[in-house]
């Protein structure tokens, strides 16, 4: 079935989620459904030292959470190729989002209590079980929130995640 390959092919290696980044970084510029060039430095992801970032815009992502997968656009993505892929927890949680941490992982809930996204620890950070999704001329959207828009997940007929 095609929806299980896409599921298989989420791995929790290539995005991490941090509480101390005050914004989402992107490695790949080619991960951008919106993109627009700017040269400047992000200060406060590495002690002591800035992060050149050479673009930003709206990256699509696809959480996969048990069975689905959540389309999620991230507003305001720093392209800086030389950071891991990171998920601000900061901006989800100032946007009305809900990040729960255990011994071994880690969840994203909306602001209906739909979880969207989920990880693991893997020493001091959290792996997330996501991946860009690459985008033509846009997805069709089915609900906005202030700084991210998420489509259902696969196989889901509610229309009001966040409410």
């Amino acid at each position: 079935m095609a929806d299980d390959m896409v599921l298989a092919s989420i791995s929790a290696s290539g995005w991490l989620d941090d509480s101390a980044s005050i914004t989402h970084i992107v490695q790949q510029c080619t991960d951008f459904a919106s993109y627009t060039p700017e040269t400047s430095d992000i200060e406060g992801i590495t002690p002591g030292a800035s992060l050149r970032m050479y673009g930003c815009g709206n990256v699509v992502v696809e959480f996969k959470v048990k069975d689905k997968t959540y389309s999620v656009t991230l507003q305001d993505m720093k392209h800086a190729p030389n950071a891991p892929n990171i998920i601000s927890i900061r901006q989800l949680t100032d946007n009305g989002h809900t990040t729960h941490f255990t011994k071994t992982g880690t969840e994203f809930t909306s602001k209906n209590g739909i979880m969207f996204g989920m990880g693991r620890k893997n020493r001091q950070m959290y792996q997330m079980w996501v991946r860009a999704k690459r985008v033509g001329s846009g997805p069709d959207f089915m609900a906005t929130t202030k700084g991210h828009t998420l489509e259902n997940g696969t196989g889901s007929s509610d229309t009001s995640i966040f409410g």
